[in-house]
């Protein structure tokens, strides 16, 4: 009996000592699929970035090694868009935002996005920094853009120049938050900026045989690419809202005066009164795309077309000299024939 419980004891200590092992085994298994887990989720950098066309900006000098998301979608403007709960749990992940720095969105939203970050090691990048800015432009007396000292012109990414400065800007801080991929993020970025900067050559060259630079814009949207390309902008828009009707119809008498064919207008905008600009002013419509996500192609394919609409006659053209010729014929073949036979029957 004694033998039987001495075996009983036995088996049962070595039950409790694979039991141990078994859940210490998988105990270990366990972190290293935390750690595993950690470590994949660290393998990218999580990027915010506030508009669409930024986005292809990461993706070239970062390639493999970032996770980015723009907190504008596609569609919406920065002049109107409010975050949503997406966007705030990204930012309570994100390792760093490049920010335009001068939208309406971040000057509303700025410190509720950087709030909702739970990484210590958040950085928020403010890539207008550094560069020669504009004053938003907003039409007054003649044709010259009167300049708004109290408004800086936001759209800072529709020069090439200045995002050739913001891409250096992105480069440096992606080497810094992640220097194991240090190498990589500097050649991918000398590889696009070598791009960029042979694209920006061949707009001003394309640009250069235009005959007519002004170029009316709905919103005012491309007023760096003006500065850039040696364009004088003029705008439907005023002051952000749909024009006055003295403003209106002093826009009208500036593309008569200047022979302007066409009008640029984007998806944001008010076509009833685009439409309504286009029928008195005798230009086309024409719709550009400030926001693309495609930025390299957008930019290319704008100049294109630039090249093409800058120089268009009016679409009405010669209409009021034709009208007069009508009159004439009339007045020469009916009115005078009858005020001859009234004179001689009288």
């Amino acid at each position: 009996m004694l033998r039987d419980i001495k075996m009983r004891y036995k088996q049962t200590v070595l039950l409790l000592l694979l039991g141990f092992i078994l859940s210490t085994s998988f105990s270990v298994a366990g972190v290293n699929n935390v750690n595993s887990r950690k470590e994949l989720n660290q393998a990218s950098v999580k990027v915010a970035v506030t508009i669409v066309p930024q986005v292809e900006w990461i993706e070239e000098i970062g390639g493999e090694h970032v996770d980015v998301s723009p907190l504008i979608p596609a569609g919406q403007s920065p002049h109107t868009y409010n975050p949503t709960t997406d966007d705030l749990i990204f930012m309570s992940e994100a390792d760093v935002w490049f920010s335009i720095g001068l939208t309406d969105f971040e000057t509303a939203n700025k410190g509720a996005l950087i709030g909702a970050s739970e990484n210590p090691s958040f950085q928020y990048v403010n890539l207008s920094i550094g560069l020669d800015l504009l004053q938003e432009q907003v039409h007054n007396e003649g044709l010259v853009m009167n300049q708004v000292a109290s408004n800086v012109d936001p759209h800072i990414w529709l020069s090439p120049t200045r995002t050739i400065h913001m891409l250096g800007t992105i480069r440096d801080k992606l080497q810094e938050i992640d220097p194991a991929h240090s190498a990589e993020y500097a050649t991918n970025a000398a590889s696009y900026i070598s791009r960029l900067t042979d694209l920006n050559s061949t707009i001003a060259y394309r640009l250069s045989a235009v005959n007519k630079t002004v170029m009316l814009v709905f919103h005012p949207s491309w007023g760096y690419f003006a500065d850039d390309f040696g364009l004088t902008l003029i705008a439907l828009e005023e002051d952000g809202k749909d024009p006055s009707s003295a403003h209106f119809v002093q826009v009208i008498d500036e593309a008569r005066a200047n022979d302007v064919g066409a009008i640029f207008i984007q998806e944001e905008v008010s076509v009833s009164v685009a439409d309504a600009f286009a029928r008195e002013a005798c230009v086309e419509i024409v719709q550009l795309y400030p926001l693309a996500s495609d930025y390299y192609n957008n930019l290319d394919w704008t100049t294109d077309l630039l090249v093409v609409k800058l120089d268009q006659e009016p679409v009405c053209k010669g209409v009021p000299g034709f009208t007069i010729s009508i009159t004439l014929f009339v007045l020469i073949t009916v009115a005078i024939p009858i005020l001859i036979r009234r004179k001689k029957n009288g």
